[in-house]
């Protein structure tokens, strides 16, 4: 008799303990993005970068979607197409120096994001100065470079000056 009751108590535990793993990992917060007081806010780990579309209270990017849509290697891809972006930029390449990568951002759209970098250049302005007459002066930027399918699509420096087009933004 006592050898039964310490099988069937055995076996209890064993089953209550499976039941308890399999609910502790069924349940468990895998990393994701949700969105409170209008921002998005991390929650463990998620797989890839912070969205940065406009999010609804209570959103929620999470680790499994994210997975599926974020490409590593495509990523890693995008990410040196557009340092080498910032690095023919030309306000970074008439007398730019020190580019540093700051921060990337998906974007809402598959296989685009938003790298920004900055750096510093010796003269005032942007663009192609040749020729005009500037002030020396140690000047930081910050440039951020749009991706999209492995194809550059905007060029921006201190939300001032387009560098695709060489032109001032409104």
């Amino acid at each position: 008799m006592n050898r039964k009751v310490t099988i069937i108590g055995i076996v209890l535990a064993f089953l209550v303990a499976s039941i308890l793993s399999f609910w502790y990992f069924r349940t468990k917060e895998e990393g994701a993005w949700v969105c409170q007081n209008g921002e998005w806010v991390k929650q463990g780990e998620p797989t890839g970068p912070k969205p940065t579309w406009e999010c609804q209270e209570g959103e929620r990017v999470s680790g499994e979607e994210e997975e599926e849509a974020f490409d590593q290697a495509k990523f890693e891809r995008s990410k040196q197409i557009a340092q080498k972006a910032a690095e023919n930029a030309p306000t970074y390449k008439f007398d730019g120096f020190d580019l540093k990568f700051e921060s990337s951002e998906a974007l809402p759209c598959a296989s685009c994001w938003e790298f920004t970098f900055s750096f510093s250049s010796s003269h005032s302005g942007y663009g192609d100065r040749t020729g005009q007459i500037l002030a020396q002066v140690i000047t930081p930027h910050q440039i951020r470079v749009n991706v999209q399918d492995e194809e550059v699509v905007v060029v921006v420096t201190d939300r001032t000056f387009d560098e695709l087009k060489q032109i001032f933004l409104k």
